[in-house]
């Protein structure tokens, strides 16, 4: 892990912390947060490209436009997260974790990520894919109003997903999964092997 780099993030400072991500790769090196924990930082125009991330944990911050390709995101945990704005694209690394994040407007994909373990999130107007997760498990997870362009599961787990207005369900390959109390609402979707189909009204008293 890097110090310098630890520092800047802590600090919430975009700006230096590329430029000493320059510095490190003139050197022939990684950047590297390995091990690091950050907690309450708000970070705003990050830029973590290549970065290793093994084990980081980010804990109840919030990322706005910030960029994640090319990471390693090998054991990196973020709990109780919010983004808004951001870009996740050609990452690796197994038991990628995310638990009680909010994620909004948000592109995803280009990336093979096995075993992740993803729950209690809501992934807002996201267009998610192409994605391929082997053995994931996905619990207590709500899509709204996004788009897929293709995500594969393979042998995974999927618990309490709902995928409310989302009009490219089809998108959602599964094969060889276990999928229960996972629900479509919209009348015209797709419905992905093992959902059923939901009304999105409420029952009223």
């Amino acid at each position: 892990m890097n110090e310098e780099l630890a520092r800047f993030v802590r600090k919430g400072r975009a700006s230096s912390f590329r430029i000493e991500v320059e510095q490190i790769l003139e050197r022939g090196e990684r950047p590297s947060l390995e091990g690091s924990t950050f907690q309450k930082v708000d970070l705003q125009g990050f830029d973590f490209e290549n970065i290793d991330m093994t084990n980081v944990e980010f804990d109840r911050c919030s990322f706005t436009d910030v960029r994640f390709v090319q990471c390693t995101l090998e054991g990196t945990y973020i709990n109780a997260t919010a983004f808004n704005g951001c870009f996740v694209s050609e990452c690796v690394g197994e038991g990628f974790a995310v638990d009680a994040c909010t994620i909004t407007r948000t592109e995803i994909g280009q990336m093979t990520l096995p075993m992740v373990e993803w729950s209690d999130t809501q992934f807002i107007e996201c267009t998610i894919g192409p994605l391929t997760l082997p053995e994931g498990l996905l619990e207590r997870i709500t899509v709204r109003d996004g788009e897929f362009k293709g995500i594969e599961i393979n042998e995974g787990t999927l618990n309490h997903v709902t995928l409310r207005e989302i009009t490219s369900s089809d998108q959602l390959i599964l094969s060889d999964c276990e999928v229960s109390h996972s629900y479509v609402v919209h009348p015209d979707a797709a419905l992905p092997d093992g959902f059923a189909r939901k009304s999105g009204r409420r029952r009223t008293m």
